[in-house]
């Protein structure tokens, strides 16, 4: 999933478009860091 958004930004030369696209990929990353904290939380 961060290869994706990483190959992403890459795509987009804009270093705006590159910090909204990080943003918004950490942003997913943290949903699914909670998501399986709470659906999984004896597995760590």
């Amino acid at each position: 999933m961060i290869y994706l958004c990483i190959k992403g930004a890459h795509r987009e030369n804009n270093i705006m478009n590159l910090e909204t696209i990080l943003a918004l990929c950490m942003g997913m990353f943290c949903l699914l860091y909670l998501a399986y904290t709470i659906f999984k939380p004896e597995e760590f």
